[in-house]
């Protein structure tokens, strides 16, 4: 399959301070310049031109990052994935390599498909002990003409973490609303409409932080219902099911602020975007 859009970035450390030491993009995808921002990593958004995925073309993005070096990536908006009129599937494949004490935040809108969309997601993850990672995708209901939600054909999203070599996290979402007949029923989407998974791994995280961290949540006055697991390594991931996309990143932006302060000393988010993708979580 030809790839339609391409991105890759590398950061490296380089005397005393991080810097992008290589930014390509190809096809319809384009990189923007690094946004002036309070972070301390390198921020980027990913932009796919035409405003969505369109069916049976290849996504590819790439992103490496080398020892002591940290970056920020996200998209601009929500990724659109377009009707499969032919049946042909819609694939993207996400590379994150992240060196010795390095740090990565890869921070994506939902994903929205259209009625009829076929989509297929591999993201691969490789990262050293050191390392920290912040991983987050989701997925919403969908578009329909009549505004019906779950009118998408298939959305799979395979995600897997190694660490040294090892898998340490093998994580697969699959929703088919033509196999089931109710995605609102238990056991599926019970009756919300978002998806949102936050992936975050980093060497100081042990059971009692994550104690702690589930603590703080319940401050949080949300219309959504989220849970917080412990990976086998140092790390969490924290699932929500809400009724939109706003009440889900109320939680998910609640949860990473804190966490990159407590483990990072990293400042809350200002990704210049939606004021809910902007730390704000009354």
């Amino acid at each position: 399959m030809e790839c339609a859009a391409y991105s890759h970035l590398r950061f490296a450390m380089k005397n005393g301070r991080v810097v992008t030491t290589k930014r390509y993009y190809d096809g319809n995808a384009r990189i923007s310049s690094c946004i002036p921002s309070n972070e301390r990593s390198p921020y980027y958004f990913l932009i796919t031109m035409g405003g969505g995925y369109v069916e049976g073309e290849d996504y590819q993005i790439k992103i490496e990052v080398e020892d002591d070096a940290s970056a920020l990536i996200t998209s601009q908006a929500p990724t659109y994935i377009y009707r499969s009129l032919h049946g042909k599937m819609t694939t993207q494949e996400i590379h994150l390599t992240l060196g010795k004490d390095s740090v990565l935040e890869f921070i994506m809108d939902d994903l929205l498909p259209y009625e009829d969309a076929k989509y297929m997601q591999t993201t691969t993850i490789e990262l050293e002990k050191s390392s920290t990672l912040f991983y987050l995708d989701g997925v919403t209901s969908g578009w329909s003409k009549q505004g019906v939600p779950f009118k998408y054909n298939t959305l799979h999203l395979d995600t897997k973490i190694y660490q040294e070599g090892k898998l340490v996290v093998s994580d697969h979402f699959i929703s088919k609303p033509d196999d089931f007949e109710a995605m609102n029923h238990l056991g599926l989407f019970e009756n919300y409409r978002n998806y949102n998974s936050l992936i975050v791994i980093n060497p100081d995280i042990d059971e009692s932080y994550i104690e702690q961290l589930r603590t703080y949540l319940e401050s949080i006055n949300v219309k959504a219902t989220y849970g917080i697991s412990k990976l086998e390594i140092p790390g969490f991931v924290l699932r929500i099911l809400g009724e939109n996309s706003e009440e889900n990143k109320k939680i998910v932006m609640a949860c990473a602020n804190q966490t990159r302060k407590d483990l990072l000393d990293y400042p809350d988010y200002q990704l210049r975007k939606s004021l809910y993708l902007d730390g704000t979580t009354n």
